[in-house]
């Protein structure tokens, strides 16, 4: 990989998102990625589930803006903003099987959120040069 650039990955779904903070107070506008308050599952591409990671919006650059509005949409946007800490909701299977893989790039100094251990201790997916 040239140097000064970070790695890509490639996010193919969003199987979940669970609450792990307060909701910011109320705006019109909805930010899904610049909020702290939520987590989302990610099934990256060519790796199985067992490697899926817990993954905080700042992970998910602007190329998900899409999948996470999505998302949304899918499992009931009311609940971004009405959902307490320690709540979680799953896709269906067959939105997810619907879902278009969109590619991120991961900064360096982001490496031990994306990198770290998933439940079963299996690695997390490895960058592609």
């Amino acid at each position: 990989m040239p140097r000064g650039t970070s790695p890509q990955y490639f996010v193919e779904a969003i199987t979940a998102a669970r609450r792990v903070g307060p909701p910011h107070p109320y705006s019109e506008e909805v930010d899904f990625l610049g909020t702290t308050a939520w987590e989302y599952q990610v099934k990256w591409a060519e790796f199985p589930e067992e490697q899926n990671t817990w993954e905080p919006p700042l992970n998910l650059d602007e190329t998900c803006e899409e999948l996470v509005a999505s998302f949304w949409e899918h499992v009931d946007i009311d609940t971004f903003t009405t959902a307490l800490e320690g709540f979680e909701v799953s896709a269906t299977s067959e939105w997810i099987g619907e879902c278009d893989f969109c590619p991120v790039h991961i900064p360096s100094e982001h490496y031990p959120q994306v990198l770290s251990k998933t439940a079963s201790g299996a690695s997390t997916p490895k960058p592609r040069s």
